[in-house]
């Protein structure tokens, strides 16, 4: 992301503080000049570029003196806050950027070619309270009108702005209204501020391998997840991922495999640690152990995919609209603050279905204890639930003397068989009830979709 500052009608790619350009013109006003610039003058900032949502926060930390008498700028134009000078004393990078004997504005600071990193140290140390400024002005989302925020009354000086929030992540931008002159005398230049996001919108995209199964079925799911990108000295850059599954499906413990970029991709899995501590209903959760060593140790990371798996388990069928599950990103959208994360959600629902036969001999009348088999790819196995209905056995009951190999009709007449995937299945009459015969042929075929 880029620092950018925007007049009307032109777009400045780095801060360009006027200071000499005011020193010398120092003596050109006076008293015949038009008295534009008042005591108390104000202009309007406004900031562009910024999502809908968060709050946008201006901190002024340069004052500029101005004589409003005789309409000119008196050395030292421009001075920092008096905290931000000490701040700027006591740091080694920084230093030359305020006068070892007083809080002006030196010409190392109007030449600093890296501008951005110096609004971040400056956010950094604001927001970590080890500088303290007061707010000059904020404004939330609901002041906002089309991606604008406007601050009006907007005293002369240079303002850091920061934006937190909303969905993207903000570099910190930096502006000021200072005084210009023209043929018409010395006036306010109220800027257009655009501040972009560090990086694209964080979010993640869950994907299932099939959403229709079978009791004892292994679901595969994939979360790609855009890694949030936050600035140098952000103060927290939480990022953690997890999944809330619903009661019929079974986490596989170890199953979680995360790769840079896509799967298949180099396996960063070492990189995140899990979570001890879940919150309720969530079944995992991980968190990069440190943002920048793993920024660092897979340069241009932007993307990460994660697999993972779940087993259908005998409670499948009670989730009548499906069983739904939830991946969620968890990160910080105030990097310069601690805590106030935000968390982006994704959904995926899986199906199971149901079969129900009744069994009738003449007029219709239902008959019990007729036994059937039924087999899809392969021959199956049912626990009995209650007379006459039954679910699929899952992997821990298949093999056990709980599971069947028949499945039988009630009083009346009645097989339920759940926790089926859709699909062509065999239903073979192997035992009629008691007085009637098997059918010369015994096999119905099936069809669930």
């Amino acid at each position: 992301g880029k620092i950018m500052i925007a007049r009307k009608k032109s777009k400045i790619m780095v801060l360009i503080l006027t200071l000499t350009l005011l020193l010398s013109m120092g003596g050109v006003a006076n008293a015949a000049e038009p008295r534009n610039i008042e005591e108390g003058s104000t202009a309007t900032i406004v900031v562009d570029g910024v999502e809908n949502s968060g709050t946008v926060t201006a901190y002024k930390v340069i004052n500029v003196n101005f004589d409003t008498t005789n309409q000119q700028p008196q050395d030292p134009v421009y001075t920092w806050d008096a905290n931000v000078a000490e701040w700027l004393r006591g740091h080694d990078t920084y230093k030359s950027y305020v006068e070892k004997n007083g809080n002006g504005v030196t010409t190392d600071f109007t030449g600093a070619s890296d501008i951005e990193q110096f609004v971040d140290d400056l956010a950094n140390a604001i927001k970590s309270g080890r500088v303290s400024v007061g707010i000059s002005k904020e404004k939330t989302w609901s002041d906002n009108t089309d991606g604008s925020y406007e601050f009006e009354g907007m005293g002369m000086g240079a303002y850091l702005i920061l934006v937190t929030g909303g969905v993207d992540i903000y570099s910190p931008a930096f502006t000021n209204v200072y005084p210009s002159f023209d043929t018409d005398g010395w006036k306010l230049d109220a800027p257009e501020v655009n501040v972009s996001p560090k990086s694209e919108t964080p979010g993640l995209v869950k994907d299932v391998d099939d959403p229709t199964v079978a009791i004892g079925d292994t679901v595969k799911y994939t979360v790609t997840i855009t890694v949030p990108q936050y600035p140098n000295n952000a103060l927290d850059k939480r990022f953690a991922f997890g999944d809330r599954l619903p009661q019929g499906l079974s986490f596989v413990d170890g199953s979680v495999k995360i790769y840079a970029g896509s799967e298949g991709g180099k396996v960063i899995t070492d990189c995140f640690s899990k979570t001890a501590s879940l919150a309720e209903g969530v079944t995992f959760e991980y968190y990069a152990d440190t943002y920048d060593e793993l920024i660092e140790a897979n340069e241009g990371l932007e993307t990460i995919v994660v697999t993972y798996n779940a087993t259908v388990n005998n409670t499948a069928y009670q989730h009548k609209d499906g069983m739904e599950n939830t991946a969620y990103l968890e990160y910080d959208n105030g990097p310069y603050d601690l805590g106030g994360y935000r968390t982006i959600e994704d959904k995926e629902k899986v199906y199971t279905y149901a079969l129900q036969i009744t069994k009738t001999g003449d007029n219709s009348k239902t008959l019990e204890g007729a036994e059937f088999t039924l087999t899809g790819t392969t021959a199956m196995r049912f626990v009995e639930e209650s007379s006459g209905i039954y679910h699929v056995a899952a992997q821990d009951e298949a093999n056990t003397d709980v599971a069947v190999d028949r499945v039988v009709s009630n009083s009346e007449g009645i097989i339920q068989i759940k926790g089926l995937d859709v699909g062509t299945y065999t239903l073979k009459e192997v035992k009629a009830p008691d007085g009637y015969t098997l059918p010369s042929n015994p096999n119905t075929t099936i069809t669930l979709s």
